[in-house]
């Protein structure tokens, strides 16, 4: 293997671990897309949930839906 040929053969060599990192790089991106939308889904379910619990929640501030909440709560 003359020299043209070994710079060439390491130059592939280079690409294909530069895609391979390219690739680690997109599947970890997609990975934590994934986790975000499942945390928002789960964030907005349980919302949903909480509100069923406050009478008039869709009028209260944030302030005054957790102060319900907390009350709701140490009743038990």
């Amino acid at each position: 293997m003359d020299d043209l040929e070994l710079l060439q053969s390491l130059d592939l060599k280079q690409l294909v671990e530069m895609q391979e990192k390219h690739r680690q790089e997109l599947k970890a991106n997609r990975e934590r897309i994934a986790a975000r939308k499942a945390r928002t889904h789960r964030l907005i379910v349980r919302g949903a949930i909480a509100e069923k619990f406050v009478p008039g929640a869709d009028r209260l501030t944030n302030e005054q839906f957790e102060a319900a909440l907390k009350a709701l709560f140490l009743q038990r």
